[in-house]
């Protein structure tokens, strides 16, 4: 399968199924209104495990940072994270890059003064204190490359399956997740 640029990106790669069984398009990825991309890089103890362990370890963070940001209501009545997450380069340096969507009507978000900074603080909280991917000295040298909001959907799909691979290989199709609002 070819490499998705920015550039290749049009009307017809907006058609391509992303996911079969959840009947996600790369057009649905691509026309969501994105608010943060987030870089998780593993600690060498993680290297060297599989993909479906990489994903269970990536749905252990999405859960923890649901249960940050969300109260136990919200949850209950169904509220989930809009995510869409590629691995990379599982085999050497393995990390995930992760797009997220959080909405306004949470009660937590809606209570704080700047939603940027409550959600960065939340992902580093479960990034390095509660998983421990990085140490702490790792994200704050490279915290805003590690976190950061989305301008461009389409550059950040590009840059997410860029790689040599296909994308069933890239994406992480266990905890893609997004929800379609009924007009």
């Amino acid at each position: 399968m070819r490499q998705f640029f920015k550039e290749d990106i049009s009307e017809k790669t907006h058609q391509v199924m992303l996911c079969k069984d959840k009947k996600i398009l790369v057009g649905d990825v691509l026309q969501l209104d994105w608010d943060y991309f987030i870089t998780i890089p593993f600690q060498k103890q993680f290297h060297g495990k599989s993909k479906k362990e990489f994903e269970l370890l990536m749905r252990g963070f999405l859960h923890n940072l649901l249960t940050q940001l969300t109260t136990p209501s919200e949850r209950k009545n169904g509220e989930r994270l809009d995510t869409f997450s590629a691995l990379q380069h599982l085999e050497t340096n393995a990390h995930y890059h992760l797009a997220v969507r959080v909405p306004n009507h949470w009660k937590r978000i809606r209570e704080q003064h700047n939603k940027y900074y409550f959600v960065r603080d939340k992902v580093k909280k479960v990034m390095v204190k509660q998983m421990g991917f990085i140490p702490e000295h790792i994200w704050d040298k490279k915290e805003n490359e590690i976190f950061k909001p989305v301008n461009d959907p389409t550059g950040m799909f590009s840059y997410c399956v860029s790689e040599n691979e296909t994308l069933s290989q890239v994406i992480d199709t266990l905890n893609l997740h997004i929800k379609r609002e009924v007009a």
